[in-house]
């Protein structure tokens, strides 16, 4: 996190792209391990795993601008759970065969502390979505 606007410049420079200030330079996919790819455990392995990708420098906590520079990870984390029932289905009432209604949702580091922070509202969103 950055604490000042000295703070955050230096973290996050004018034009960046380091992948704690911008989502820019990340692959569109990324290999995990732990409970995202879990060994031989059918209930898991079925689950909707949610991994967001840290680039905020705010925890995914942030709705706001400050120093100039834009921290908006809550509205990032809404974004990625609204994309997630339109274009995949998240909260159905019956899922597909072999995909369960459990969602694991986390990410690294601030991120997953980001994670933690949310896990009300993801869940009280899985539920509206289901009816």
């Amino acid at each position: 996190w950055c604490h000042s606007a000295a703070s955050c410049r230096t973290r996050c420079p004018p034009g960046t792209s380091d992948d704690l200030c911008s989502s820019k330079a990340y692959n569109t996919t990324v290999d995990q391990s732990g409970l995202f790819r879990p060994a031989h455990d059918p209930f898991l392995d079925g689950a909707n795993k949610v991994w967001v990708r840290y680039c905020s420098s705010d925890a995914h906590m942030g709705d706001a601008e400050a120093f100039g520079l834009q921290f908006r990870g809550a509205r990032i984390v809404r974004a990625v759970f609204r994309d997630l029932v339109a274009r995949h289905g998240l909260g159905r009432q019956q899922p597909p065969v072999g995909q369960s209604t459990l969602v694991i949702f986390g990410g690294q580091s601030a991120g997953a502390r980001g994670a933690m922070l949310h896990l009300d509202y993801v869940q009280d969103f899985n539920e509206t979505c289901k009816g």
